[in-house]
This record gives C-alpha cells, sequence and structure tokens, in this order.
C-alpha cells in the first residue's frame, strides 16, 4: 500500500518503506511489526535490514504475543491485544549496536495499533527515543 505521505506498506501494514522529515527508511523484507495469525502465548523470530542516509543496520526481532486488554486512549477505551517486540540492531561495519523495545496494543475492531511505548538505547546505554504514542480518533469504513 502506498500513502500520499511516501509510507508503503506491505498487505498486512508493515512499513516498506518511510520518510521522516529529510530521511528516507527502507525495510528489507519489512519492519517486521505484525506477525499474523495472532494467537496468545505466540512467538515469532523475525530478521529484516534497515537502510537509511547511506547506513545499513541488521536487525533481529522477537514478537511475543499475550492476551487482550482494556486500553484508555483519547479515542476511548478499546479492547485491544498486547504485544512485546525487542528489537536487537547492528550497523554493518560499525561498532554501532543496540536495542529497540516496544509495547504495543493492537485492536482488530480498528485494525490499527492504538497505543504504542516504545524505546530505543545503544548498547552504551545512550537513549535514542523514549515515547508514548496513542490513538486520538479514527473512523472505520
Amino acid at each position: 500500500m502506498v500513502f500520499d505521505n511516501g509510507l508503503v506498506t506491505d498487505l498486512v501494514g508493515n512499513v516498506v518503506r518511510r520518510v521522516s522529515g529529510d530521511r528516507v527508511y527502507t525495510y528489507k523484507p519489512s519492519n517486521q511489526v505484525y506477525a499474523f495469525p495472532f494467537r496468545s502465548g505466540g512467538t515469532w523470530n523475525l530478521v529484516f535490514k534497515t537502510e537509511h542516509d547511506g547506513r545499513s543496520f541488521d536487525n533481529k526481532v522477537k514478537i511475543v504475543m499475550g492476551g487482550e486488554e482494556d486500553v484508555p486512549t483519547p479515542a476511548g477505551t478499546l479492547r485491544a491485544v498486547k504485544l512485546q517486540r525487542t528489537n536487537e540492531w547492528k550497523e554493518r561495519g560499525k561498532d554501532n549496536s543496540g536495542t529497540f523495545t516496544s509495547s504495543y496494543w493492537y485492536s482488530g475492531a480498528v485494525k490499527r495499533i492504538v497505543a504504542e511505548e516504545i524505546k530505543d538505547t545503544t548498547s552504551a546505554g545512550r537513549v535514542l527515543r523514549h515515547e508514548r504514542i496513542e490513538l486520538e480518533k479514527y473512523e472505520v469504513r
């Protein structure tokens, strides 16, 4: 799927290409966020490659699916499945590595992630990103 803002996803919503400011990120085969079929207690081990600004990163991902929870968001309290994703990343040809962790809640009714807690930390302990993202509004057609 191709969006007006330059985002490209596979058929289930995994990102293949995204634009952030003047940076273009590519993921091969994708960023591996959605691993269907969802099943409580399911675990997936996946690999992918990221490229941006002439740099390449190898990624090893483990996704563990939990149960359903009520998730409060600005769009209301939504029933969603909790997933835990750990991405061990390493820049090719450099001594640069770290861990990107994410807890996210996927709602089948909304067909999207409705909340996500993210932390990206280098192996030296430097926090690159730490935030929570929540759905503000939605409309399913």
